[in-house]
This record gives structure tokens, sequence and C-alpha cells, in this order.
């Protein structure tokens, strides 16, 4: 049965509807919800295939996942999911019930930023959300916040309480449980940390194929695996492979704990000094001129440059294809080698047809402006609805101080409703932009964005009329003023299998790519 659920519906079955808003319906249980009423699977398809119908949405598919938690994304048919929005394949995605979709609300806010960015409407049902909706996306989008309040509300206090704990037997030198890092094993008779030797066998050998041998992170998690060794997760991916590079306490150092050491700090340094040497081949990027500025438009993933097969042609291919040494469980990328040299010079022949129209520019940066500006003022407005409870919360430590103050509650009593007050003041102000981590960061990439927006406009800065003709001459420019050039106009390049299409600052140009021509495919 799931099998069959899993499946896209067929061709009569998506005309069944009259609505142009395809629709994708989305299902979960965990083991242990099998049983509940109302979250059963069948109960979910069958509150989404009848609203589904009484909205004339036309049907899509149906993801189910049976047998996940809400509290982790890796689940197969909702990653299969967020792949289809990204390929365009539907316009809504529709659960019963919340708790259906995401139950960790980091995890939830992403997801629904990722469906925002490409379109992608959000409909729950039990709740009565839909951000789909023109005429009721904003009290939508305010339910969606207040709900996630409340649930990074109750999040954040048993945080609190876990890390409090372990902070304080941390300070006091005595391990907190958990995994001990690799190599590693805590001896709970002696309280210390002892070497496994098997591991540490790999932590040297990682490092001395890294430094001595020269090899990357992605050859040497090969080599790995080949050789059958093993993480205590499974097998060895680039990123494990980063993570033993990148950690100091291999050498013996850390504020709280001892290590004993497994490599020499020399050869640590040695390791370090490589990285940053690799990180300067974005700034220079040698042959390459793109380097860093192309994503893979079907998957997402950096298109990076590379050889053809030890050939010495040079080619920009998608990372997606590394499925192996990146261990995702979404599908192999099928998007094609670009042709370096082709890309790279179309990419400055659309850029100089640009620029070679400044009034157009120049108000079209305007345009891009205000989007940007009204996108700020709307993400410093989600703080509204919560500063409202944090000043009720406010008043009502106020009255419980002059309840203290009259005799009505005693020292004991007092101390704990003022606890229990300041934890969920502490929890609400956490969200309040920018005091949230999490939109601390995206406040501050888009302050950025309008910062760096306003100076192209600023006639003594990039952009005046007489540099932007200057761009049109290109053989002037050093590869590094290009590299300049992209960043600061924000370009990247979205290569699909028809296409390259040069989105920034910028009115976005579209080069097309056509098969077996030579121009862009391999």
């Amino acid at each position: 049965m799931k099998d069959k659920m899993n499946k896209p519906l067929s061709v009569s079955q998506k005309d069944s509807g009259t609505s142009t808003r395809r629709v994708a319906l989305y299902c979960r249980v965990s083991t242990t919800e099998q049983a509940e009423q109302g979250v059963s699977i069948d109960a979910q398809l069958a509150l989404l295939r009848g609203s589904s119908v009484f909205k004339r949405w036309q049907m899509a598919g149906e993801y189910v996942d049976e047998g996940y938690s809400g509290t982790t994304d890796n689940r197969p048919n909702f990653q299969r999911l967020m792949l289809d929005a990204k390929l365009g394949q539907f316009d809504i995605v529709a659960v019963a019930k919340l708790d259906r979709f995401m139950r960790n609300t980091r995890l939830f806010h992403k997801a629904i930023h990722e469906l925002d960015g490409i379109g992608v409407g959000f409909v729950a049902m039990d709740e009565g959300i839909d951000t789909s909706d023109k005429s009721s996306s904003g009290t939508g989008r305010l339910f969606l916040n207040i709900l996630a309040a409340f649930a990074e509300f109750e999040s954040a206090r048993i945080g609190e309480r876990v890390k409090d704990a372990r902070q304080a037997m941390i300070q006091s030198g005595r391990w907190p449980a958990g995994k001990a890092l690799y190599g590693y094993c805590w001896n709970k008779v002696k309280q210390c940390f002892e070497i496994v030797e098997t591991e540490a066998a790999v932590v040297r050998l990682i490092f001395d194929s890294y430094v001595n041998k020269g090899m990357a992170q992605i050859p040497i998690a090969s080599m790995l695996n080949e050789q059958h060794y093993r993480t205590r997760k499974g097998p060895w991916q680039a990123n494990r492979v980063w993570a033993v590079l990148t950690d100091g306490r291999y050498t013996g150092k850390d504020e709280h704990f001892t290590y004993p050491p497994i490599i020499q700090e020399d050869l640590y340094e040695a390791a370090q000094r490589r990285r940053k040497e690799a990180r300067h081949v974005l700034r220079n990027p040698g042959p390459h001129l793109l380097q860093g500025f192309v994503v893979c438009g079907l998957c997402g993933h950096k298109v990076s440059p590379r050889q053809w097969r030890g050939s010495g042609y040079r080619i920009y291919h998608c990372c997606g294809r590394k499925k192996k040494a990146l261990g995702t469980i979404a599908p192999e990328c099928t998007l094609k080698a670009l042709d370096a040299d082709w890309l790279e010079q179309e990419v400055e022949v659309a850029i100089e047809k640009a620029f070679s129209q400044p009034e157009v520019l120049e108000k079209h940066i305007r345009n891009r402006l205000t989007g940007l500006e009204a996108e700020l003022r709307q993400m410093e407005q989600l703080a509204v609805p919560l500063k409202a409870e944090v000043d009720r919360l406010k008043g009502t430590m106020s009255r419980v101080g002059n309840r203290y103050e009259s005799g009505e509650l005693s020292k004991a009593e007092y101390d704990k409703k003022v606890a229990e007050y300041r934890s969920q003041l502490k929890a609400l102000e956490a969200r309040m932009p920018p005091a949230d981590p999490n939109l601390q960061t995206r406040y501050r990439e888009l302050q950025a964005r309008v910062d760096n927006t306003r100076s192209l406009l600023d006639g003594t800065g990039w952009f005046n009329k007489e540099r932007v003709r200057s761009w049109a001459n290109w053989e002037l420019a050093t590869p590094g003023d290009f590299r300049a050039f992209l960043e600061k106009f924000e370009i990247k390049l979205w290569a699909f299998p028809d296409r390259v299409e040069i989105r920034g600052v910028i009115p976005t140009q579209v080069v097309q790519r056509v098969l077996n021509s030579g121009r862009g495919l391999r």
C-alpha cells in the first residue's frame, strides 16, 4: 500500500480537477503513533483528499513516510517531496496537521523558508493555515509564528536545563555521557579519556594522507571505505574527514578535559595551513574564473571546476553527481557538465549586454532595492505579536511583585513564580528579531544586501554611467576585477539542462545550452 501511495498520480487523476493549482499531499506517522485516532495514514489521506476535492485542487502526488520521527528531516519521502518542489512538480504542499510535517522548529522554519523561496505554498488543514492564499497569508503566517513560538518556548526550557547540567558536569571534569570523540572512549572507573587504538590508527592515516600525500577529503573518504574502515555510524564521507582534520583535541589540547594525543601538534598545524591555502583558491581561482559562482538548478549543489578525466579540458561539474561521496539520500543529479571556456565567454557576453543600457540597469536596481527594503520591514514586524506577549508577561511579573509586597505571597511562592515568568520571558525575547540566532543571521544577510544595493546607486561608488560603460571592454579587466564585480552585483549562475540563468542585481540573463553542439554540454 505504501509503495502505491508514494508514486505520482496518473495523468487521468491529475486532470480530474479544474484548478491549475497543483497540490502534493504529505503524510507521516511514527511507530508509536500508528494506533492513535486521527493520526493514521488512512485518516490523514482521507482528510487531505476530501479537502483537495473541495478546494478544486489538482492532485499532483502523495508522499507517505511510515515509521519516521518528525524531529528529523531525514525521511525518504520528505526528501523526495522537497526535491520535487524544487523541480516545480506542484504549487502547494498540504498536510493534515502541522506536526505531521515537522516536530522540530528549526527544521520546520528551514523547510518553509525553502518552499517560500521557490514559490510553493504550505497548507495545514487542521490548523487552518494556508500560506498560498493571498487573502489570508498574513493570518496564516502569524498563526505559524505563534505556534512556533510556543514550541520554541517548550524546547528552550528543556534545552536550558540539559545544557546547564552538562556544563556543570564538564566544568567539574566529569563526562556528561554521550558519544566520545572518534578515537577515544571514556573510562568510567578512572574518569578520563583513553585512546581506542583501532580508531586512532584511522585518525593518523587521515592526517598523513592529507598532509604528506596531498590527498583531498573525498579521495580520503573513498580510500577508507575501500579499505573497509568505518565511522561509528557507517561509511566515511567527506564531511567526516573534514571534522577529523579540524579537531584540535587530537593533539591533546582541550579546555576542560585531558585527551591523550593521537597526532603531533606540528602535523595538525600543517593540515590547517593546507586548508587555509585551499581557501585562497576562491580569491585566486587560477584558470577557473567562475569558481564559487555556479549553482545546479536541479539539485541545488555547487557546480565546481575540474578537468575532464585528466585530459586538461576544463569543465564545470555538479557536485550532486557525487552521490557516494556526499552521502545524501536524494537521487544522483543528472546535470551534464558545462564546457568551462564556453560558459565563461557566454557569461561575459551576457553581462556586457545587461550593462549596455545603464538607464535600464539603474531602474532594475532601484526596483530590487524597494523589494529588499519591504522584505526587511516584514521581518522586523515578526516581532510585533511576540512583543505583545513579552509586555503581558512583564505586567504579570509586576503584579506578582505587588502581591508579594502586600503579603499575599510568601517569599518561596514569589521566587517560584518569578523564576517561571523569567524563563518564559527569556524564551520569547530570544525569538524577537534580531536576537534569535536563526533570524539574526537572516536579518544580517538581508541588511547587508540592502546596504550593498544602496551602495550600487551611489554615484561615487560602483554604479555610475562611466564605470558601467567601462565594463563593456572586458579585455581591460583582470580576473580579480571580474570576480569582485560578480560578488558586488551578487551574481550567481543557475545551471539547467537546457540553459544557464545569470541572476543577481542585474536583470536575469539566459544563455541557452545546445545539445550535441559542443557548446556547454559533454
